[in-house]
């Protein structure tokens, strides 16, 4: 056995621990080989804190290092057929491959990384027998099967049918996936049922099943299968779950392990949500999203009544029949103390009551990011949340598409007292036009904003002038202005200005 072969052996028998790969990056460096300061240099950064400056400097290290030896890095797999490749702790970790090709080339695949796990198959395998037999499978904890559409031959390409995932289910070499995505196939409920009994579960920690075919019963076997016990993030989104499936699912004892529940796109009502939010087990959950559905008022207030949602830090509920009153419910809610982000766009009945009620709020003190994109909030909304004593620790706030919002809005915002760690502002497809750039110019409420979109607004080249003289507005460092007709000496000193310009003449 050469040298590299052993430590490219000891790397694959302790695939967490970073000091086999730095004898390796030792040995490539002695070798002249780039790969040995690529390595070295992601492991690094893989222990620092996202954030800090010191990471700030070492990811950047990265990016030059990756972009300057990328090509000699991916050759090996992309001479193999591989369509595209990443590195992960300076070892290719992932692969987006087809599976003929990664059948013909598995050995010489794992040979190349011995990190490699994460298999991202561009089509369904047309053996799935065959393909699940492949022992090299066993070293796949990340499974992801496309379906989409094949550009070349402009058609579909082949789905995932019941059929087939029975035939996956079968395999006695995906034992040890922990996550599993099979998004948009034609998967239903007898499907998940031969899956629900399958040994490939046992360690799954995620499973991605959007855009199928699943119903109440499919959803009843899923709850009801013993060997998701290490389950923490099931994305069922648009498919054909009703309440009697959430009834089930409330009742799943894998349950107390979610972090994440994604519910998108299903026709779920107040009911079905209030089953869930009667359970205990569902105590750990860090992220909901039930855009699209049903839940309306009901299934907010439910939701706020809870006590099992303490832990909750993201709630969406866009275009899900939501109006003035369910927000009341959850401004006024004890039960939500760590809710960070909260999407109520698209609600068409979300108006100025509910930014007065988000504004008095007492309970709601780690909201963060406040989205209500296409609602019926006006300049009186905007005003109320302006002047909050509540809400200063919010850093996000989206009012893109609130047509009601117009310069008067803007005049708020600029003068605002209780928005003084906002970070990001969105007033796209709004109604605020020159004289609302000109009062945002001034700002003397917005002193921690770095960036602030306008696009698609009533702008016009003397608003986006004023900003270029702007007093106020110190640290935003990123101006979207698109589709804003501005003459080109006015996108320079905007440019002088801000440093980073996004516009129609960018």
């Amino acid at each position: 056995m050469t040298e590299e072969a052993r430590l490219l052996r000891s790397i694959a028998s302790t695939l967490e621990d970073d000091a086999p790969r730095l004898a390796y990056a030792d040995w490539l460096y002695a070798h002249n080989d780039p790969r040995g300061i690529f390595i070295r240099a992601q492991c690094q950064l893989a222990r620092m804190k996202e954030g800090s400056k010191r990471y700030e400097l070492a990811a950047d290290r990265n990016y030059r290092l990756y972009d300057k030896y990328q090509d000699q890095f991916q050759k090996p797999f992309k001479d193999l057929g591989v369509i595209a490749v990443e590195f992960t702790r300076g070892l290719a970790s992932w692969i987006y491959v087809s599976p003929e090709i990664f059948c013909a080339n598995a050995a010489m695949l794992f040979k190349l990384s011995p990190a490699l796990c994460r298999l991202r198959l561009c089509k369904v395998p047309s053996d799935i027998p065959s393909f699940a037999q492949m022992k090299g499978l066993r070293r796949i904890s990340s499974l992801c099967v496309e379906s989409g559409f094949d550009v070349d031959n402009f058609e579909d390409k082949p789905k995932l049918n019941n059929t087939g995932l029975k035939q996956l289910a079968d395999s006695p070499n995906l034992i040890n996936l922990e996550v599993l995505d099979l998004h948009d196939h034609e998967i239903s409920d007898s499907g998940i049922e031969a899956l629900a009994s399958s040994p490939i579960c046992n360690r799954l920690t995620r499973l991605v099943l959007r855009n199928n075919l699943i119903g109440n019963s499919g959803l009843k076997a899923l709850a009801n299968s013993p060997r998701l016990r290490q389950l923490k993030s099931l994305d069922i989104v648009h498919n054909r779950i009703g309440n009697s499936g959430c009834v089930a699912l409330a009742a799943a004892p894998w349950l107390k392990n979610f972090s994440e529940l994604y519910l998108t796109r299903n026709p779920i009502s107040g009911q079905g949500i209030a089953a869930l939010a009667k359970s205990p087990l569902v105590s750990g959950l860090n992220e909901l999203d039930l855009s699209e559905t049903k839940i309306g008022d009901a299934g907010l207030a439910a939701i706020a009544r809870s006590p099992h949602f303490a832990n909750l830090t993201l709630l969406c509920v866009v275009v899900a029949g939501c109006g003035d009153a369910g927000v009341q419910s959850l401004a006024e809610s004890h039960n939500l103390p760590r809710l960070e982000k909260l999407n109520l766009s698209g609600n068409l009945n979300i108006g100025d009551a509910s930014m007065n009620y988000l504004a008095r709020t007492e309970t709601l003190v780690s909201l963060s990011v406040l989205q209500v994109l296409e609602t019926g909030v006006g300049n009186a909304g905007v005003a109320a949340l302006a002047k909050s004593v509540h809400l200063n620790g919010l850093r996000q706030l989206d009012l893109s598409g609130c047509r009601e919002v117009n310069s008067e809005g803007a005049r708020a915002l600029a003068a605002a007292t209780g928005l003084e760690k906002l970070n990001v502002l969105n007033l796209s497809h709004t109604r605020l036009s020159d004289k609302g750039a000109a009062s945002l110019a001034k700002a003397t409420g917005l002193a921690e904003l770095e960036i602030l979109n306008l696009s698609h607004t009533r702008l016009t080249d003397k608003g986006a002038a004023s900003l270029a003289k702007a007093t106020g507005l110190k640290k935003v460092k990123m101006l979207e202005i698109n589709d804003i007709p501005i003459t080109t000496r006015t996108h320079n000193f905007l440019i002088k200005r801000f440093g980073n310009i996004s516009s129609d003449l960018s």
